[in-house]
């Protein structure tokens, strides 16, 4: 056998190995999907509340919390709330690296991806005063709020 033909035998069975590799994983993750989906289910009813705390935690530990209403929304969205809990809060930049390990500008970015995503009813317009080295929330709601020199995130 030629080193060319050595070398298109060795791509093959890389190749083979990488597809064999991908399929288990596949099935492997649909079986643990469907393996979860049952927990979950069991977590519902009556026989669940019956066990004992210990095997209550090792069950969460293992398959996971279990999923509440709040758990699709967006997470950024809700540690803005907890972060700015009403109108004029001021939080320090510090303070929101220390919390997000995000910089000014990667924060502002995600601000506005977040506030794009709300009802304009729940809009929050936040601001950094660069003097003080504070994000404030000048308001919230549909109106832009007077004094706000940042852009409106429409």
């Amino acid at each position: 056998m030629s080193k060319k033909d050595e070398a298109k035998n060795a791509e093959k069975k890389e190749a083979d190995r990488k597809a064999h590799d991908k399929a288990v994983r596949a099935k492997n993750d649909k079986e643990m999907k469907d393996a979860r989906k049952k927990v979950s289910e069991f977590m519902e009813t009556q026989e669940y509340t019956k066990l004992p705390d210990d095997v209550k935690s090792a069950i969460k530990r293992i398959v996971g919390k279990k999923r509440t209403a709040a758990a699709g929304t967006d997470t950024f969205a809700t540690k803005l709330i907890e972060m700015f809990p009403t109108v004029s809060s001021r939080v320090a930049e510090l303070d929101i690296f220390m919390q997000t390990k995000m910089g000014r500008g990667e924060f502002r970015k995600r601000v506005r991806e977040t506030l794009k995503k709300s009802e304009h009813k729940d809009r929050m317009w936040i601001e950094f005063d660069e003097g003080t080295e504070e994000w404030i929330f000048l308001a919230k709601g549909i109106k832009q709020p007077k004094g706000f020199l940042g852009k409106a995130i429409d």
